[in-house]
């Protein structure tokens, strides 16, 4: 995480779940949290919370410029594990034209285990994935998600953008959904994620 930089609107709350990927050692992958979530803002009893630069009635007043989102940004980082088990933690933000930084997921992550036949012979799981890997994985697991229950991939994507824009336009962003999913998405990893990979340290994105 750069320095300086603001962050708004953190909470957490969620699971992540998974899936196996078989090989000679097998090794546990992960499938993201695919419950759709929703926000709303009760613009009278709640008009108070509402940013400077909108009415009780959710419209923008004229007196301060709207902050525009430029970017996504995944952080993925170390989250728990050991040399048979790894866990990685990824926190989805919006980057704005000012520098600061709207949370928009922080309840995702991803866990692998070494098993059955073989898992003897690895000496350390987190050897076996790349830096890139980690990024892809990081982005799959922020969404959208695979359909479900009936649901179609429209369906998955629509309410994917359309939450995110609404946890922006909370913290006063007037975003479009579609304008969010032409936005461009870097994965960072950390420090620590990068020293346990084996690839040095300092923080490097991944576009």
């Amino acid at each position: 995480m750069a320095a300086g930089d603001d962050e708004i609107g953190q909470h957490r709350h969620g699971e992540s779940a998974r899936d196996e990927r078989e090989a000679d050692v097998c090794v546990v992958r992960p499938v993201a949290d695919v419950r759709l979530e929703a926000s709303e803002l009760a613009a009278g009893a709640m008009g108070h919370l509402l940013p400077s630069h909108l009415d009780v009635a959710g419209q923008i007043t004229d007196d301060v410029p709207v902050p525009r989102v430029v970017r996504l940004l995944t952080l993925a980082d170390v989250d728990d594990g050991d040399d048979a088990r790894m866990s990685v933690s990824a926190r989805h933000e919006a980057v704005l034209e000012d520098g600061r930084r709207v949370v928009l997921l922080d309840d995702r992550g991803w866990s692998e285990e070494l098993r059955g036949a073989g898992a003897n012979e690895v000496a350390d799981i987190w050897a076996l994935s790349s830096e890139q890997e980690i990024a892809e994985t990081a982005r799959t697991v922020v969404g959208p998600h695979e359909p479900f229950g009936g649901l179609t991939r429209d369906d998955m994507e629509i309410g994917h953008w359309k939450t995110l824009a609404e946890k922006l336009h909370a913290h006063g962003v007037v975003v479009g959904a579609g304008e969010l999913k032409r936005l461009p998405h870097e994965v960072a990893l950390s420090e620590a994620l990068l020293a346990r990979l084996g690839q040095g340290s300092g923080s490097r994105d991944t576009a």
